[in-house]
């Protein structure tokens, strides 16, 4: 994984806190038998979901506590997460994030809803539906159901 911008807050993976603007390889102490999946940006984070469904992250604790880093050492970490089932597809907004399991469900974390939480919380769906995609823009959310699209 490589990356690159500004890195205020440990948000790049690189170890430190400066803005680099060509790519730099990340380290991957901690991931480094960790086949990757996907990765996304927030504003002050980054979120990797490894190939099994794991989450892992680096970053601020500016708007929740998503990752846990020393400063000296903002690397992408595991994140303590409890779902119900590996995470198949999750999203980053300015500062808040979603994530859907392989049971459908939808989960939320940061700054959703004027409600900043620091551990990811499930909604509810309506019906019992199940989320099949989600995207997440500055405190609001849209995802397509097995049923039909909803926006919160």
């Amino acid at each position: 994984m490589y990356s690159c911008g500004y890195n205020t807050n440990g948000q790049l993976g690189l170890g430190t806190r400066t803005d680099e603007f060509s790519f730099k390889k990340v380290p991957r102490s901690e991931t480094s038998h960790v086949p990757l999946a996907t990765v996304v940006c927030g504003g002050y984070y980054t979120i990797v979901r490894s190939a099994t469904g794991n989450l892992y992250g680096c970053g601020t604790k500016r708007s929740f506590t998503v990752v846990y880093y020393d400063d000296t050492d903002p690397i992408l970490t595991k994140m303590n997460a409890s779902f119900d089932s590996p995470v198949v597809f999750h999203d980053c907004g300015g500062s808040g994030a979603v994530c859907i399991t392989e049971t459908g469900s939808l989960y939320t974390i940061g700054d959703v809803f004027l409600k900043i939480t620091s551990e990811f919380r499930k909604l509810a769906l309506p019906n019992s539906q199940k989320a099949k995609h989600v995207s997440i823009g500055y405190r609001s959310i849209a995802v397509t159901t097995s049923m039909m699209p909803l926006c919160y």
